[in-house]
């Protein structure tokens, strides 16, 4: 789970849906956010709105690996 700042808009975040068993995770950028939604653009689509605690802080872009791990 993340708390974005204002200065986290354009920061990576990881994206893995909580009810896929295979746990695949998409990387995305932070493009707003408001009190119920972090919206973040998948490759060149719109933003999409999603649950702070579906996100986690990518450390290493190579990696694509959440802060938590």
């Amino acid at each position: 789970m993340i708390e974005p700042a204002k200065k986290d808009i354009g920061r990576e975040v990881l994206y893995v849906h909580p009810y896929r068993r295979d746990r695949v995770a998409r990387v995305g950028t932070i493009t707003d956010f408001d009190l119920h939604c972090v919206y973040v653009r998948y490759g060149e689509h719109i933003s999409v709105g999603n649950r702070r605690q579906d996100l986690e802080w990518v450390v290493d872009p190579s990696l694509q690996r959440p802060a938590s791990i």
